[in-house]
């Protein structure tokens, strides 16, 4: 079993989860943030980096940053760590 934690660091955080109290992103079904007042999600911005400061501690996982890449960038580093430790012939 591989494990890979995304990482993303406190700007970014603050950055996706004042965008969800927005509406922005994907449309989570019942997002506890969306409509919620600016101090309410900077402290969950808060509450966000706390855990993953906590999740570095931990050294859990091969950690994959996030900030400034894309979806696609992301997912092919998840692919590439996976198939480095565990090689299954490639799907064709």
């Amino acid at each position: 079993m591989t494990l890979c934690r995304l990482h993303a660091g406190r700007e970014e955080l603050t950055r996706r989860i004042l965008g969800r109290g927005r509406g922005g992103s994907w449309p989570q079904p019942g997002d506890p943030l969306r409509g919620r007042p600016a101090e309410r999600l900077l402290q969950a911005a808060d509450a966000a980096v706390a855990d993953a400061a906590a999740l570095e501690r931990a050294a859990l996982g091969s950690r994959v940053d996030t900030d400034g890449r894309t979806v696609e960038e992301v997912a092919e580093e998840v692919a590439e760590a996976v198939a480095i430790r565990a090689p299954w012939p490639p799907l064709t």
